[in-house]
């Protein structure tokens, strides 16, 4: 699911969500998974926070996080979209998942 929406309410999701007021200012797209959010720069990067069990946060790690986390080897990044259990993003036309493969 994205929100993309203004300012004030990107602050107030992510800090309900545990990301820096900072983190939304800067972001053009915050999607929220069943346990865990990304939001996409407008840099293009991605970052990502909460569960981590299935590497939704991309970071090549299972370790879950509260504060947000770069997701590895993305730049670039022109879309976001989080499902469940995992997201995706879509760079130079081509689509690019982390997280959860078992649908």
């Amino acid at each position: 699911m994205i929100v993309n929406t203004s300012v004030a309410a990107r602050v107030s999701l992510a800090m309900l969500l545990g990301a820096t007021p900072l983190l939304a200012l800067a972001s053009a797209d915050v999607g929220i998974g069943a346990a865990h959010a990304c939001a996409r720069l407008e840099s293009g990067k991605i970052r990502c926070w909460g569960g981590n069990t299935l590497n939704q946060l991309g970071n090549g790690s299972s370790q879950s996080s509260a504060t947000p986390v770069w997701v590895s080897g993305i730049s670039g990044a022109s879309t976001l979209d989080v499902g469940p259990l995992h997201a995706c993003v879509v760079i130079d036309g081509l689509p690019r998942c982390w997280g959860h493969n078992g649908n």
